[in-house]
């Protein structure tokens, strides 16, 4: 994930959020049989997950906190253990390869929190669980989910294929239950992706994706941010980070778009290369709210792809 500098300029005093470098590794292996027919394979992939520091402390009320010598900080991982199966349903000369894949995700969350500070986080006016909002070490949560899947091999040198992801369902992080709604439980939203692969060379593959991440389905993720104009209202009792329905981060579902290459040097050795791009989630004229920015480490704008062996 690229180093990015994010500054509030629509909050009553100035300050800047930044996130980290990070490198992220997968791995896997697969096992053919029934001559090449049915596969199955295991892969352990980072899902979602990132840091990020405030460069002062802040509080809920958006203004630097004159108590605390504390910096905000949150960070969150998410990684999956996938196993699969694939079988190749139709082998035809004429209509090409066809393919069905299924598999489960095992994920497992990790959310700390540290250096949220102010009423609207601390007390019974903006949280049902105030004890339970930050500066509680690690939390963690595990969650499941189905994939499914279709490749088909038309030609030699084109091939299309879709897959999708079901919402993950997770546990809650129980020390941050007063935080994230509702209840400390975030879902994962359900994905579906589409696209074309081509081989313009015996060895060479270039593919173009496009699909939907549907965070509207996910209470923490789509349910509006918290309203201060409320606090004094009775609406205010509903809309408490933690209750049932209660304030998210007001993010839309959004599109993502990638592009991919790779190009095989030996039967044991094959680079790859690619690049993701989706539009923020947020609201652009709201992107200026902690309340909307806090779980930002979990937005990748862009990201790229390097090397692979097997």
């Amino acid at each position: 994930i690229n180093n990015n500098h994010f500054r509030f300029r629509k909050l009553p005093t100035s300050f800047s959020s930044t996130y980290h470098n990070l490198v992220y590794a997968q791995t896997g292996f697969n096992y053919t049989f029934c001559n090449e027919k049915v596969a199955l394979a295991l892969l352990l992939t980072p899902i979602s997950g990132g840091r990020i520091h405030f460069s002062k402390p802040v509080d809920s009320t958006f203004s630097f906190t004159s108590h605390s010598k504390e910096l905000s900080r949150i960070s969150t991982a998410y990684v999956a253990l996938t196993p699969c199966i694939a079988v190749k349903v139709i082998d035809n000369c004429t209509i090409g390869e066809h393919f069905f894949g299924v598999s489960g995700d095992y994920t497992v969350g990790r959310l700390r929190v540290h250096g949220l500070s102010g009423p609207f986080y601390l007390s019974s006016i903006g949280s049902v669980s105030p004890n339970n909002v930050t500066n509680k070490g690690p939390s963690y949560a595990q969650g499941y989910a189905i994939r499914g899947g279709y490749l088909g091999k038309l030609t030699d040198w084109l091939s299309i294929g879709f897959t999708y992801r079901s919402k993950t369902f997770m546990s809650p992080f129980s020390r941050y239950k007063g935080l994230i709604t509702p209840h400390g439980k975030t879902d994962l939203p359900a994905t579906y992706m589409g696209g074309i692969a081509i081989k313009p060379f015996r060895d060479t593959t270039i593919a173009f994706d496009v699909g939907r991440i549907l965070n509207k389905d996910v209470k923490f993720l789509g349910n509006p941010i918290f309203n201060s104009a409320l606090v004094f209202t009775p609406a205010n009792k509903a809309q408490r980070r933690g209750a049932d329905n209660g304030a998210g981060l007001g993010w839309h579902s959004r599109t993502v778009y990638k592009v991919g290459l790779e190009q095989i040097f030996a039967d044991s050795f094959s680079g790859r290369i690619g690049y993701n791009y989706a539009k923020n989630p947020q609201t652009p004229k709201k992107v200026g709210s902690i309340g909307q920015s806090f779980y930002n480490p979990s937005i990748m704008k862009a990201d790229y792809d390097f090397w692979n062996w097997h």
